[in-house]
């Protein structure tokens, strides 16, 4: 199991965070603020988004994920 923004969801062998994100966007609790640019944090580590492929998650990772927001 992991743990998304608090809540547990599904953990598969060789899954990486750009295939939990897009697991993500089939969920309509997350597809509206992914849409655009996240930030992903992985038991506390940024992770950057040309990384997201090579990242792999493990059983029990407590991962938080946060939309971009912009300011001026």
């Amino acid at each position: 199991m992991l743990r998304v923004n608090y809540k547990e969801m599904k953990w598969e062998e060789g899954m990486t965070v750009k295939n939990l994100l897009q697991e993500m966007k089939q969920d309509k609790t997350y597809s509206l603020f992914l849409g655009g640019k996240v930030t992903v944090i992985v038991n506390n580590t940024v992770i950057p988004p040309n990384d997201y492929s090579k990242t792999y998650l493990q059983n029990g990772d407590e991962i938080r994920v946060y939309p971009y927001i912009g300011g001026g």
